[in-house]
């Protein structure tokens, strides 16, 4: 998602939807773009051929982690897999941490282990610009385990190791709770009150 001017799905098709509009209802004044894998493919391609000889031999839930980085990395903004759900709107968890960090992500199963799934980064993110340059290096990938598997690896150690990580990242939630069915219940934080996704959607004005 991106603000403006750039600031595989695990659920059954009813329960994406759902999730993917939590994203949508919580932030009217951001815009919101799904890109299906023909569209990935052709942006990185464009893009950086370089990284597209990579991308080519890649499996496709792998082709999604590089694609993500690098247009997150071109136009800046938010990234969330579809089967996310969005807690709080992200202007209201931005004002909150009052932070200006190279790269937002939450820490999951431990300090030193950082989500891909939802992320927020600037525009010509220095974290990305690492993790997409080391992708490009054949000799740096050699000398790695599970070569093919780098993009999510990549991520993990340049989060882990950069001081730039604001590890409160939580506005969207990637979930195994989410992945089956949507709990109607779910509760956001509204600017500061905790209310239940459907009581609140009736009184926008989506």
């Amino acid at each position: 998602m991106a603000k403006g001017n750039p600031k595989s799905s695990y659920g059954t098709l009813r329960s994406v939807l759902i999730e993917t509009s939590t994203l949508i209802n919580l932030n009217p004044t951001w815009e919101y773009r799904y890109v299906d894998h023909i569209a990935r493919a052709e942006f990185v391609k464009t893009e950086d051929p370089v990284l597209y000889t990579h991308f080519e031999k890649l499996a496709p839930i792998t082709q999604a982690d590089l694609w993500r980085y690098l247009v997150t990395y071109t136009y800046g903004g938010v990234y969330a897999d579809m089967d996310s759900v969005c807690k709080s709107p992200l202007d209201y968890m931005f004002d909150l941490l009052q932070c200006d960090h190279d790269l937002l992500a939450s820490s999951q199963s431990g300090p030193m282990y950082y989500n891909n799934c939802n992320y927020a980064v600037g525009k010509n993110s220095k974290n990305l610009e690492i993790i997409i340059k080391n992708l490009k290096d054949e000799d740096y990938l050699t000398d790695n385990l599970n070569v093919w598997a780098c993009p999510l690896t990549r991520f993990v150690e340049q989060a882990s190791a950069s001081d730039t990580v604001c590890k409160d990242f939580s506005g969207a939630l990637h979930s195994q709770e989410f992945k089956s069915a949507f709990n109607d219940t779910f509760e956001v934080d509204y600017y500061g009150k905790r209310v239940a996704y459907n009581e609140l959607i009736r009184g926008l004005p989506l």
